[in-house]
């Protein structure tokens, strides 16, 4: 497959995640506010100290004493820092899935040939690339897009007033460390009529920040000629000369040589360039090129980080090795390098990080000899660096960087894409995974804030009491109406297991599986009267044992319609009311069992319920083994290595294919005979192990010790949203308890939804 379509196809794949995650991203900020209403709703209860607010609540503060002090205790900051992060992650995922090509970031310190390397690709000029040997070039950071067809288009965004003024601030506090002459920067004009000699005069002298002032000096001086920029939303250029005034500090000439300096650079966000790659295989495929890194501008370095985190799915790093004692890593390529490793813990750098070593014999001014490129390539071996490829490529040389850098780069790229990105998504899986587990400790919380009056039928309400005892008989009187109704079938067939299997067993005597006179005359042809009757019984026995294999199959409706039976008596509103504490969700009822038990009930403290539940959950029935036993025994008919064979050769070939059939049907007629007397009993079975079951769940949560309790606490506990308009109604203050029911239900609603939260 070409490169351009595996591209495509990895820009599809990622696109069509993002639905998923923008809706994670909507589903977190819904959690939000639900804790800002609940901290609102603690603030109108409880002031800072954790006293009780003399205002709507009181009443029911006073009625739940313990209430004041579980709020004060109960606290959203946990599930809002845990969302940030998730949040976070979701944003990471969003800017990497909703790219429409893939970004290769290069990266290196000024004047190694990074600007070269991309003219290489790209075929663009210095004017756009400044890529010049005499001075750093690059001012501002470029995505060069391959966009077959453009001849040449650039499209510049720019920083914001408040962006400037924090990079000039920036400057003014690492020069001036003294918090008393600290000069502070309120507005843009402030910049342009800042007094550098007055900084200088406030500067430490022997400090190695003092070279930062010719870095601000360029903002101050050239103030008129990058200011404008600042109001403009965009710009787009299409002259390559007009282009350089934006993206280059100068022409590239010596002083005294015509040598022209830019600042436009200064204001300049990022740049986008489309143009048509040299290499047009590339595909959708984006180049992003960085300002060299050494200890000149602020926030250098910070950007160089963020263009490899949030803008980049490989990176390209550059070396141009000038000695062969240091193996071309200075202490600055390892310093870089050991932050990006920092900044992209887990995230396998090793599969998007490539080493080019520039060997520029050619260079104009400080050409560089082989075996200077060969140390520096041991040195990436010796430090145990991560990066997949490693090339000493001349960048100058178009064909050798495209035939023996940028194709395999692309190509081992697009192998290992995949895998680099379900990185990003585990991440997001995990923040996911948090926030739901918090937030369900939360929820925890915040639903026995007014319960604890209601934790035992002793101190509760008489009305309570009555609801809870009226529940629990509508349970026993609902259970033991399903279970009277399945021991009526106890010695009933199951219809759809009798008619699957009498189905098969008839297809035995109908000749379905007897081969018609032609195909046995065609048999005898090439084969032995024999081994074509062999043959044909080791293929009716495989046919025959593979249909009853699949009789397991048509039983399930039954097996989730019983399971369904029994949740529905917990679920709605004319049974116990528990779909009201959390909503059923999944494609059968029964799965609300699991989800309800590890949810809601504790399994410490429901010995007999959280058992109960998870048993219906988890049973099904099979006949699967009972069949294969049964109906294998009785094969043993239709088994040469078992029965003998009869005598087949006729007098004529006719005669020879009438006994290889006659023999056939006379045999399936006796397995059929004797799997009918053997399998009556079977059909029987399904309707025993329902009732089982059944009967089974009933004694459990009916008749075990204190699994009365068990049901008591579970009502006391879920109260306010099983009888939500009877507890209103009990409440002195029926308009303020309405509130936090809503809000309670909200919480918990959504806490429902929490259990398929997480990707």
């Amino acid at each position: 497959m070409k490169i351009s379509d595996l591209v495509e196809q990895i820009i599809a794949k990622r696109n069509g995640k993002l639905p998923i995650i923008e809706r994670k991203k909507e589903e977190l900020q819904q959690m939000l506010t639900l804790l800002d209403e609940f901290e609102y709703f603690k603030s109108e209860v409880v002031d800072a100290e954790g006293n009780v607010i003399d205002g709507k609540y009181k009443v029911i503060a006073d009625r739940n004493p313990e209430m004041a002090i579980k709020l004060n205790v109960l606290s959203t900051a946990e599930c809002k820092k845990r969302i940030k992060v998730a949040m976070d992650e979701c944003e990471k995922v969003c800017k990497r899935f909703n790219r429409e090509s893939i970004n290769i970031a290069v990266i290196g310190k000024a004047r190694v040939g990074k600007s070269e390397f991309l003219k290489s690709i790209s075929n663009l000029s210095n004017y756009v690339i400044p890529a010049f040997a005499e001075t750093d070039c690059t001012g501002a950071v470029s995505i060069i897009e391959n966009k077959p067809g453009v001849k040449l288009e650039a499209e510049f965004t720019f920083k914001t007033e408040e962006q400037i003024i924090a990079i000039v601030q920036t400057y003014l506090d690492r020069i001036i460390p003294d918090e008393e002459n600290r000069i502070v920067i309120r507005n843009i004009y402030q910049i342009r009529d800042l007094d550098l000699n007055e900084v200088n005069n406030r500067k430490v002298h022997g400090r190695a920040e003092n070279n930062l002032v010719p870095y601000l000096a360029k903002f101050v001086e050239h103030y008129e000629e990058w200011a404008s920029l600042v109001k403009q939303q965009s710009l787009v250029l299409y002259d390559e000369k007009e282009i350089q005034e934006y993206v280059a500090q100068n022409n590239g000439k010596k002083d005294g040589e015509g040598k022209v300096s830019f600042y436009k650079y200064l204001a300049v966000d990022t740049c986008k360039i489309s143009c048509t790659f040299d290499y047009q295989e590339a595909g959708k495929i984006t180049l992003v090129d960085t300002v060299g890194f050494e200890d000149n501008a602020i926030g250098i370095e910070d950007e160089l980080i963020r263009v490899v985190n949030d803008k980049s799915d490989a990176v390209v790093f550059v070396l141009f090795p000038l000695d062969g004692a240091g193996g071309g890593v200075p202490a600055k390529i390892s310093d870089i390098y050991s932050k990006i490793e920092k900044s992209c813990t887990g995230k396998n750098l090793d599969k998007w990080l490539f080493w080019l070593i520039n060997h520029a014999p050619n260079h104009p001014k400080t050409p560089n000899p082989i075996e200077f490129c060969q140390q520096a390539l041991k040195t990436l071996d010796v430090n145990s660096w991560s990066g997949e490829i490693r090339k000493i490529v001349d960048v100058a040389n178009q064909e050798q960087v495209r035939e023996e850098f940028l194709i395999p780069l692309l190509n081992t790229l697009m192998s290992n894409l995949d895998e680099i990105d379900n990185l990003y998504l585990e991440d997001l899986k995990s923040a996911l995974t948090d926030v739901q587990k918090e937030y369900s400790s939360f929820c925890s919380s915040a639903k026995k804030l007014m319960t604890s009056k209601l934790g035992n039928s002793a101190n509760a309400q008489p009305q309570m009491v009555m609801e809870i005892d009226k529940m629990f008989n509508r349970l026993t009187a609902q259970l033991k109406s399903l279970s009277g109704k399945e021991k009526e079938k106890r010695d009933v067939s199951c219809d759809i297991l009798k008619n699957r299997v009498t189905g098969i067993i008839e297809s035995l005597q109908d000749g379905t599986f007897v081969p018609s006179t032609e195909t046995l005359r065609e048999e005898l042809a090439c084969s032995q009267p024999q081994t074509v009757y062999m043959n044909y019984c080791n293929k009716i026995r495989t046919e025959i044992t593979q249909r009853f294999s699949e009789v397991d199959g048509s039983l399930k409706e039954l097996v989730d319609m019983t399971k369904n039976s029994i949740a529905n008596i917990l679920i709605s509103d004319e049974g116990c009311k528990l779909g009201r504490v959390l909503n059923p969700s999944g494609e059968q009822q029964y799965e609300w069992l699991k989800q309800f038990a590890e949810n809601v009930l504790d399994e410490e403290t429901y010995k007999n319920l959280y058992p109960a539940f998870k048993n219906v959950y988890n049973f099904d029935f099979s006949v699967k083994g009972f069949l294969t036993y049964e109906v294998r025994a009785c094969l043993d008919a239709i088994d040469p290595e078992l029965t003998d064979i009869p005598q087949l050769l006729g007098a004529t070939d006719v005669d020879t294919v009438n006994n290889i059939g006659f023999w056939i049907e006379r045999k399936l007629i006796d397995v059929s005979d004797e799997l009918s007397d053997k399998l009556t009993d079977l059909f029987r079975k399904p309707h025993r192990a329902f009732f089982a079951i059944i009967k089974e769940f009933s004694d459990k949560v009916v008749y075990s010790e204190s699994v009365k309790y068990e049901w008591n606490r579970l009502f006391m506990e879920n109260y306010p949203i099983i009888w939500a308009e009877d507890y209103k109604n009990m409440a002195i203050e029926a308009a303020s308890f309405e509130e936090w029911s809503e809000l309670l239900k909200k919480l918990l609603e959504f806490n429902s939804k929490s259990e398929t939260f997480a990707m």
